[in-house]
């Protein structure tokens, strides 16, 4: 049945597989993740992506018409981001994973420029996608980590007066455009490789 397909012409597959490899990368330049803070009636919404750190992304605890938010002054006097070590590694070890993608992805371009090293691309182009879902799912957990946290803090603070306090919905994040666009550029490029892959190991079959 393979065989039976149409011969791919090389350089047009070439220029496909860059072609959504550029896409995948495009991905960074929209948000990866969206972020919302909200407790009590201080609120605060922002899209995160390799963009921003460039731009200089709206920091949540500087941003406030008085000049220090309320917000900043509550989580400043309660040492929040000192105390949410795991929340806060989640976030380094999401963003580490999310650069090394970054230049995974610009190897694999180059690679499929060359036309060289065609399993090292293969290898490479597994690990950027892995490293992506993977980022994408360890930057979920940050919510309920931090969530978890703040509930103790609230507790040790407020004694049986934090029953009162819903922190449920305090931080909420979900992936933005950014990473979708590079997740499923990153699932055709491996679903084109595969089959090129069988297709020629196949023909390499019959050949014999």
């Amino acid at each position: 049945m393979i065989n039976s397909f149409p011969k791919t012409n090389p350089v047009m597959y070439k220029f496909f597989f860059m072609a959504l490899c550029v896409i995948a990368l495009s991905g960074y330049m929209q948000p990866a993740v969206n972020v919302h803070l909200s407790l009590f009636d201080m609120t605060y919404d922002s899209g995160f992506s390799l963009a921003t750190v460039f731009t200089g992304a709206e920091n949540p605890l500087d941003s406030s018409e008085s000049g220090k938010s309320e917000l900043s002054e509550l989580l400043g006097d309660i040492h929040v981001i000192d105390i949410m070590d795991d929340a806060v590694r989640a976030v380094i070890l999401s963003a580490a994973l999310y650069f090394v993608t970054l230049m995974l992805l610009l190897a694999v371009l180059i690679l499929a420029f060359w036309g060289k090293f065609k399993l090292v691309k293969a290898v490479i182009l597994v690990m950027a996608f892995a490293m992506y879902v993977t980022a994408g799912l360890v930057i979920l957990t940050v919510p309920e980590t931090a969530i978890d946290i703040l509930a103790g803090i609230l507790e040790d603070m407020l004694g049986p007066l934090a029953a009162f306090v819903d922190v449920s919905e305090m931080l909420q994040i979900e992936h933005g455009i950014g990473y979708w666009i590079t997740v499923f550029a990153l699932a055709g490029m491996l679903t084109a490789e595969t089959a090129m892959n069988v297709k020629n190991r196949f023909s390499a079959q019959k050949a014999d």
